[in-house]
């Protein structure tokens, strides 16, 4: 290959990199309909691309079969990249399945424990942990009392790290 051949390919996937990236930058400035437009001249995808391609696709085209097939295979090939998981969730939702964006919310955080969008996804969603005790109510003083220790206990470990 010669010298000038491969200074033009390279050029061109720097140039591909710089499109995906712009089409991230739109994405999470919610200015989908440019996204969309910037993805596509992209070609091919890194998993970040992946992932926030299929978000736009389920928010602007509505294509939840494809945005759900493109952010599994982001996560597919980076499993600790908490955006992953909230777009993904954000595909369910939007497929109006709920329990399973609480389920990959939750993925997430285990994945990615300071993950600020996931937190604030399942606060938007109410969604509570169970209680400690699960064989009684959530009011009982004893569950009350065992919940705050837990928070206490969180709090104390995000403080910590």
């Amino acid at each position: 290959m010669t010298e000038e051949r491969s200074q033009t390919l390279s050029d061109e996937r720097s140039a591909k990199t710089t499109t995906v990236e712009l089409a991230i930058v739109y994405t999470k400035e919610r200015k989908y309909d440019e996204a969309l437009r910037y993805f596509q001249q992209a070609g091919v995808l890194s998993p970040e691309g992946h992932s926030y391609y299929g978000l736009v696709l389920a928010i602007r085209r509505r294509d939840l079969d494809q945005a759900l097939r493109h952010c599994r295979e982001a996560l597919d090939q980076e499993p600790l990249r908490g955006d992953f998981y909230h777009n993904l969730g954000q595909v369910y939702l939007a497929r109006g399945e709920k329990k399973k964006a609480v389920q990959v919310f939750f993925a997430g955080l285990q994945a990615a424990h300071r993950h600020a969008g996931l937190a604030e996804a399942l606060k938007r969603l109410g969604v509570r942990r169970p209680p400690v005790l699960p064989f009684l109510s959530r009011t009982n003083p004893v569950n009350k009392y065992l919940g705050w220790i837990r928070y206490q206990i969180t709090i104390g470990l995000k403080k910590a790290a």
